[in-house]
């Protein structure tokens, strides 16, 4: 069974050495549709390089974040950190950046990674404002998990995307 694939932009801005960009993607066929939005926000800095990636997938009655940052810090003192954080309280998308950004900047308080860490603590809060100011329409209630990691972004991607399909074909079930 072969499936076609519909990616429409919805919202894209650039300012700043910042970009948000929003899409909705559908997935369907003669018999079947499914349709999420995925949204990125990229930063680029002197010191470091930020990419925040968010599926917000309808499942049941409520909505699932599924959102993996990754930092990229410009200087030989960073060790590769990977950390992974469940959500299981609904909250807006806006309270789920605010709180990933406190959680990912206390767990790492004590190490040598902690300005990294307030500093994906900021662009959070950032992103957060953006999306209450900019994009209500994903401004959803949902549960999520979310992973981190500094550097070496390949292999969470191919991880994080088979768990996003998996998921996916778990929902569609219902």
């Amino acid at each position: 069974m072969l499936y076609s694939v519909a990616i429409d932009e919805i919202y894209n801005v650039s300012e700043n050495s910042k970009n948000l960009k929003l899409l909705n993607i559908t997935i369907y066929n003669d018999t079947f549709s499914y349709s999420f939005y995925l949204l990125e926000y990229q930063v680029e800095k002197e010191q470091y390089n930020l990419t925040i990636l968010t599926r917000i997938m309808p499942l049941n009655d409520t909505n699932l974040f599924m959102t993996m940052v990754n930092i990229d810090p410009r200087d030989d003192k960073s060790q590769p950190v990977a950390d992974f954080v469940l959500f299981t309280n609904k909250m807006s998308l806006a309270e789920h950046y605010r709180l990933l950004g406190k959680v990912l900047n206390e767990i790492r308080k004590n190490d040598n990674t902690s300005w990294v860490w307030n500093k994906v603590r900021v662009e959070l809060n950032d992103l957060a404002r953006k999306v209450e100011r900019d994009l209500g329409e994903c401004n959803v209630e949902g549960v999520g998990f979310s992973a981190a990691l500094d550097g070496g972004i390949s292999i969470l991607t191919r991880a994080f995307r088979s768990i996003s399909f998996l998921l996916f074909l778990w929902s569609s079930r219902f």
